[in-house]
């Protein structure tokens, strides 16, 4: 059998594209306040260090096979981030927290979603940043 991996990541965010903290970011200017869900925990990925540990992996030449969970360090709310981020930016907006059950979506998404590290440390000695210290190089671009 040939070496393959499957990466599982969540809250992933950049500078491009379509994403939470981007979509978040322009709402900031666009609005006094917003509204974010603080009761359900992640953690956010950076896509810059996804790509770094998927750039890692094939060139690393090692044998692996099997699914693997990569994301920041830590768990965090959605408001929560929020709050960091906008305190990173100096942004000057107000947040208010809601439930999950007071935001209306079609994907029904899971209170708690923290994928564990263990095994992308145990097989490749990856460690992530953390997800505030990733957050903070967002922050600078």
């Amino acid at each position: 059998m040939k070496n393959y991996c499957i990466i599982r990541t969540s809250w992933l965010y950049s500078e491009f594209g379509n994403n939470f903290a981007k979509t978040i970011l322009q709402l900031g200017t666009e609005k006094e306040a917003v509204q974010v869900i603080g009761n359900q925990i992640g953690s956010p990925t950076y896509s810059m260090d996804l790509a770094e540990t998927i750039v890692f992996l094939i060139n690393s030449k090692l044998n692996f096979n099997g699914i693997y969970h990569f994301s920041n360090k830590g768990a965090i709310s959605w408001y929560d981030f929020t709050v960091e981020l906008f305190k990173q930016k100096n942004a000057q907006v107000k947040i208010e927290k809601i439930l999950s059950s007071q935001y209306k979506t079609y994907a029904k998404r899971p209170n708690y979603s923290v994928l564990s590290l263990d095994k992308i440390f145990q097989d490749f000695g990856i460690k992530p940043n953390s997800w505030k210290e990733s957050l903070n190089e967002f922050s600078k671009k």
